[in-house]
């Protein structure tokens, strides 16, 4: 990975290795979570609900699976999500795949799942850009939460495409 020019951090949370790169819509919540959920996993359904809403609006039947955080589509992940909670305040989030490079998913067994691939948005055919998925995203996180989420209300959300 360092060869191709990819920064490795180490984190302290689960899962296994994560991959963020150009081709993805990365958010990154902090907030009290006892404000939207009644405990930390149902705050995380939640924010997997907000995902497989976003996918079907482009025609994409989303899924979750027993016992792995995250949304799959088949049996390969679309959407990784990885939360850390200190003092009931989120760290952390989550990724959605676009139109992520593919091949540097090769050297990593990404969230600690070997028995399952990974997709993308393009991969399954829905050519769309970040601007478009991000403001899915958005309404569909007001959908489900109830709430505009801070950055998109002060506008501070970056801007990008998905080959950013």
């Amino acid at each position: 990975l360092r060869g191709a020019g990819i920064k490795i951090r180490r984190v302290k949370r689960g899962g296994g290795v994560s991959y963020h790169g150009p081709g993805q819509m990365v958010a990154s919540l902090v907030c009290r979570f006892l404000r939207y959920a009644d405990n930390a996993h149902i705050f995380l359904r939640r924010l997997e609900e907000v995902v497989l809403r976003l996918l079907a609006g482009y025609g994409v039947a989303g899924r979750r699976i027993d016992g792995k955080s995250g949304v799959f589509v088949g049996g390969d992940k679309i959407a990784a999500i990885g939360l850390a909670v200190s003092h009931s305040v989120t760290m952390h989030g989550m990724s959605i795949n676009i139109a992520p490079e593919m091949r540097h998913y090769e050297a990593i067994i990404a969230c600690g799942l070997a028995e399952n691939g990974i997709t993308s948005l393009e991969r399954l055919g829905v050519r769309v850009d970040y601007n478009s998925v991000r403001d899915a995203w958005l309404a569909s996180f007001e959908e489900v939460f109830g709430v505009r989420p801070y950055a998109a209300a002060r506008g501070i959300i970056n801007k990008g495409s998905a080959n950013n």
